[in-house]
């Protein structure tokens, strides 16, 4: 693990690199203040981030590493203004050892990609190796943002690298950065201030991952339950509701429903296509096809693991009252094995109308539930509204 260094070491560090440091800020602020600023930041990290100290002290190209990377800070989280039309960059002031040209107007208008590559490689006469190790970016890159900054600003590059060398502060200005860096380290809440500032900015860079990762493990849950990964079993909607709710029952699911008929004592089964599946349809379609008492409907669901129970309206019981024993036994027997089919885990089956469990010869829906019916021909048929 880096260890922090000592204040002098960051002193000679800093003096050694300061005037080409204020270059640097200066091209990317666009000003002196801007400039201070950010020196005073990097001063700060340098004193307490033992991993930006052991990069920026092995090499030049690190310690401008971590200049560039604070450029960059400052661009991604700076408040967003529109840019009027006409206007241009103030001029730097009578103060500082140069003036604002054409030529600097014109580098400073530039995105900030272009900027740190431009300034180390045309005005310090850096590599591209050094280069593009200080801008995180490789070889390759560095010498294309060269060039198509050199034709963005239609300058030369002799041109442009006498502009970037003429940038420096005031003699005074790197004594004045810290002189004030001095001061703010002796208050009490600076060390803290600076981890919150740099834990923001780790923040900053890291919440697209986090929001990538929450997205990902979401989609793959959602995949886990849907498709039965990871060794879960597939969603498949259940349609449960209590006794007079049975407006809940209804699913936009459909399937082929097998209904089981009485056709003059025979035994016939209907397979109706496009079939919701939902008991209130089921029972539609059981009336219209002979596989349920005329007239009869259906007033409420309870459906529980294994469990289906049909409250039903008040003509099933008197159609049963009002047929032969043979008759009703066919009749609800077909009843039982088409709801059967439509949910096969169904392990327990009641039917009850005016209060009373549908029966015939004693023996009721749950008696018959599991018999297998012989049906004397199969007619496939659409679903009726």
């Amino acid at each position: 693990m880096a260890e922090s260094p000592e204040l002098r070491q960051v002193e000679q560090l800093y003096f050694s690199q300061a005037p080409r440091l204020f270059a640097l800020f200066y091209l990317h602020t666009g000003g002196p203040k801007g400039a201070a600023v950010l020196l005073h930041t990097l001063l700060c990290d340098l004193l307490l981030s033992p991993r930006c100290w052991k990069q920026a002290s092995a090499h030049d190209a690190g310690l401008f590493r971590c200049a560039h990377a604070l450029c960059m800070d400052r661009y991604w989280n700076r408040p967003r203004r529109k840019k009027k039309k006409g206007s241009v960059p103030a001029s730097p002031g009578s103060s500082l050892p140069f003036t604002m040209t054409d030529a600097l107007r014109a580098l400073l208008d530039l995105p900030p990609q272009y900027k740190t590559a431009l300034y180390l490689r045309l005005a310090l006469g850096w590599s591209l190796e050094d280069t593009a190790q200080a801008a995180g970016c490789s070889p390759k890159k560095a010498g294309k943002l060269v060039e198509k900054g050199l034709k963005r600003t239609i300058l030369t590059p002799e041109r442009a690298g006498a502009v970037l060398s003429a940038i420096a502060p005031t003699e005074s200005g790197p004594q004045e950065v810290w002189d004030s860096f001095l001061i703010s380290r002796e208050d009490k809440g600076f060390t803290g201030s600076q981890r919150l500032r740099r834990f923001k900015r780790w923040l900053d860079s890291a919440i697209p991952f986090i929001a990538l990762g929450v997205v990902s493990l979401c989609a793959l849950a959602y995949c886990s339950v849907e498709y039965g990964w990871l060794g879960a079993e597939a969603y498949t909607p259940t349609p449960s509701s209590g006794y007079g709710a049975d407006s809940a029952t209804i699913y936009s699911v459909k399937k082929t429903a097998s209904i089981y008929s009485v056709d003059k004592g025979e035994i016939v089964l209907y397979s109706v296509t496009n079939c919701p599946l939902s008991h209130q349809a089921l029972l539609q379609q059981m009336v219209a096809l002979g596989g349920a008492p005329e007239g009869a409907s259906l007033l409420s669901v309870e459906q529980e693991e294994g469990l289906i129970a049909w409250e039903l309206s008040e003509e099933a019981v008197q159609w049963f009252r009002s047929v032969s024993e043979t008759e009703g036994e066919q009749m609800l027997s077909a009843m039982a094995a088409t709801i059967s089919a439509s949910w096969p885990d169904v392990e327990e089956l009641h039917l009850v109308s005016a209060g009373e469990e549908l029966a015939v010869s004693g023996k009721t829906a749950q008696d018959m539930l599991g018999q297998k019916l012989t049906p004397v021909r199969t007619v496939t048929t659409p679903y009726r509204e």
